[in-house]
């Protein structure tokens, strides 16, 4: 079996509201999915993520130019392709845009090497110790106070264990919200913020310290984006546990974050690390420092299937993972956007990713690529407006 095709294609994907978050907003997400086609005709897909800053035409790019590294050789030689691009050709110089690029790439061959074997994916990775894996219910900054009490209240009626908040938009809306939430949900409920890097290290601190008393399970990147020293000054001075995020992508940089001793959960995006096998690398890591690991996701079908058949196999895996499918209006796989039953999504034991592609719908999201163009994900922020 030998690769044949490597097309890159851009698909708009529509979100149900706004995603609120200290970045802005965003109405829609531009990915860039990857289609593997072989000699005998079989397909695998991958994903890689537009993000919050419009990334995925550069994904394309950087996808096209690896290309002729993949072309006419057999998907079992993936691990020889990422030597080949990131130490002989210097892509670990790219960046993080190019770990996810690769990513993609090594998502759709992954799928076409299991397909071929007609296993799941998870058995190319490892043991398969969970057959179903717990998500975590969104709450939503958009709505007024009253209402965002209410749906926390809907969303564990559902079955939700875990709530997820997104904070530093406003201290005192923020404090208020928290508050509110806290008293309305049950006492075993589990409670988590996300700052999205909006604090400084020194308003992290006071504000996790108010925020402490509501039982919070853990406080997801409270400093910004590019220090992780700022990070791991925080989580030494409060109690709350702390979650890193955005500071770190793909394994080497979650290397340093728990070198560091940054955080007590890390929260890892599939497409952002690299793939699959480099998220087991991430979790092995973790594992052996006695750090927690949590799926991230921005995302839709394609990476939410790769996922859950990573999450399978990694045995510290936490409760509460986070999943796109309610935020979205539409997606690629068969049967519309992946939606948790109870908080819950079962892994598939289908062959590759487990579900098809439709490939009606990729073409469909495709048009609305080119009639809308890049949705940039975010509008802009100054740091004053989120203080």
């Amino acid at each position: 079996m030998r690769v044949e095709h490597l097309q890159t294609i851009l698909v708009n994907v529509p979100l149900r509201t706004e995603q609120r978050t200290s970045f802005g907003g965003r109405m829609a997400m531009t990915q860039c999915l990857v289609r593997a086609t072989t000699d005998s005709g079989q397909t695998g897909w991958g994903e890689a993520s537009g993000g919050a800053g419009g990334w995925a035409p550069a994904c394309q790019a950087i996808i096209e130019a690896m290309k002729d590294r993949v072309v006419g050789r057999s998907p079992e030689a993936l691990a020889a392709m990422r030597e080949e691009l990131f130490e002989v050709r210097y892509w670990k110089n790219a960046g993080r845009l190019a770990h996810m690029a690769f990513g993609a790439v090594e998502t759709a061959l992954l799928d076409l090497r299991a397909r071929g074997l007609g296993v799941p994916l998870w058995r190319l990775l490892g043991e398969k110790i969970r057959g179903e894996v717990d998500f975590f219910g969104f709450l939503d900054r958009t709505l007024g106070l009253e209402e965002l009490v209410e749906q926390a209240l809907d969303i564990e009626r559902q079955g939700f264990g875990t709530l997820y908040l997104k904070v530093g938009l406003d201290e005192q809306s923020d404090l208020e919200c928290v508050a509110r939430i806290r008293a309305a949900i049950r006492p075993e409920t589990g409670l988590r913020l996300d700052a999205n890097g909006a604090w400084t290290p020194e308003q992290a601190i006071r504000m996790i310290g108010r925020l402490a008393e509501y039982a919070i399970e853990f406080v997801e990147q409270p400093t910004p984006l590019s220090d992780l020293p700022a990070l791991a000054s925080v989580r030494r001075a409060v109690a709350v546990p702390i979650c890193a995020n955005e500071v770190a992508w793909y394994p080497e940089e979650w290397q340093e974050v728990l070198r560091q001793d940054a955080a007590d959960v890390v929260c890892v995006n599939v497409a952002w690390c690299g793939g699959p096998t480099q998220v087991m690398r991430v979790a092995q890591m973790a594992r052996a420092r006695g750090v927690r690991f949590v799926r991230h996701t921005i995302d839709i079908g394609i990476n939410d299937l790769a996922t859950l058949h990573v999450l399978a196999t990694i045995p510290e895996v936490m409760d509460g993972n986070q999943i796109m499918g309610a935020h979205l209006g539409d997606d690629v796989v068969e049967g519309g956007p992946l939606l948790p039953r109870g908080g819950k999504l079962r892994v598939p034991d289908g062959p590759g990713l487990g579900m098809a592609v439709s490939e009606a719908k990729v073409e469909e999201l495709h048009e609305r690529f080119l009639k809308d163009g890049n949705a940039t994900g975010y509008r802009e922020a100054r740091r004053d407006e989120r203080s």
